[in-house]
């Protein structure tokens, strides 16, 4: 983890200065009681962003800063418009870091992974914390992301068995689902319901989720550590046989990271080096899959992919976000909902050649 902080220190810099951050996706498969789409209680805009330096001006606020705050009556006023519906809870919670919006939306939506998946996350006790982690299980058995959390929180207590049974049970989960993106659609709607006009609402929204795919990413990256350190104990106690199991789920952990559907630079990195950093601790040779892989030809690959990453954001560091006209800025917006981070930033280098 702490090698690819280094080497994303250019993601975040396109993440958290000079562009567009992740978006949400278009419209993606949510669970029951996810809401309908939102509709924001439109007001005068605070002010109109018109330049290329006004836009900077916004980005660079948003790094320093962090998000602008709402006032109670804005965020009540975005709830009552959007009938309280499981979205704006999360948001309004989120935004006005109020936990009685989450324990509301985790009482209405009890089914609702995502709900519950904030809740675990960021809720305000250890006890609701794994109450909403257990729920997040049940309602998306499928999402190796509970097994995730689940084998963290066991290694958190001490109790390693748990946390290696969880993992264990990982390898047999689907895909990696954080819903980081899902939720931007309802941060947007609030911002244009308090009175900031669409670019500013997009920015923030994306800003957003950029930081909850932070969040949770960093939370596979602590799942990798200590993991590592599980393995270096059984060699360092000798037993070969515990230790062999612990390179296939942490080769498994990356490669599930950077598989997420339309994952974002950061989490690409990250599980870019999670999996290099293991098969770097095999001999060369070694098979590391069914179609007889070795070790060595792998990190070609992983270097090659890591490389092509690097390159992209630094040339969307020579051609920032606020360039963007309105309406490249909404092209841009929904490559990022329907075909991710990457393929977006490609767009957009693409759009200038």
């Amino acid at each position: 983890m702490g090698v690819v902080l280094s080497v994303g220190a250019l993601a975040l810099l396109w993440i958290n200065y000079d562009r567009g951050l992740n978006e949400p996706k278009n419209e993606v498969a949510v669970p029951p009681n996810s809401p309908r789409p939102i509709t924001g209680l439109i007001q005068e805009p605070k002010k109109i962003i018109t330049s290329e330096s006004q836009v900077k001006e916004t980005i660079t606020q948003l790094s320093q800063k962090g998000l602008p705050p709402l006032t109670n009556q804005q965020i009540q006023g975005y709830l009552t418009s959007n009938d309280r519906d499981a979205t704006c809870l999360i948001v309004g919670s989120r935004l006005s870091k109020n936990p009685e919006l989450l324990r509301e939306a985790v009482a209405r939506f009890t089914d609702n992974p995502v709900v519950q998946l904030e809740m675990a996350l960021h809720g305000p006790t250890q006890e609701e914390r794994q109450a909403a982690l257990n729920a997040f299980k049940t309602h998306d058995p499928q999402n190796s992301l509970c097994d995730y959390l689940d084998s963290l929180s066991a290694f958190e207590r001490g109790d390693f068995s748990q946390a290696a049974g969880g993992l264990i049970q990982s390898l047999d989960s689907g895909t990696l689902q954080d819903y980081s993106l899902t939720l931007a659609s309802g941060t947007e709607a609030a911002y244009l319901s308090a009175g900031y006009n669409n670019t500013e609402a997009q920015l923030f929204a994306l800003f957003d989720s950029t930081q909850r795919n932070q969040d949770t990413t960093g939370k596979m990256g602590a799942v990798a550590d200590k993991l590592g350190e599980l393995r270096d104990q059984y060699i360092k106690n000798n037993d070969m046989d515990a230790a062999e199991p612990t390179v296939t789920i942490g080769l498994d952990i990356g490669q599930k990271i950077q598989s997420q559907e339309n994952p974002s630079f950061l989490s690409s990195l990250v599980g870019l080096d999670i999996e290099a950093k293991i098969l770097n601790q095999l001999d060369p040779s070694t098979p590391i899959n069914s179609a007889g892989q070795t070790a060595d030809a792998r990190l070609k690959e992983l270097n090659q992919q890591k490389n092509q990453l690097q390159s992209l954001v630094q040339k969307a560091q020579d051609l920032p976000i606020s360039k963007m006209s309105d309406e490249q800025m909404k092209d841009y917006t929904q490559k990022l909902r329907s075909q991710g981070e990457v393929s977006a930033t490609q767009w957009w280098l693409d759009q200038n050649k």
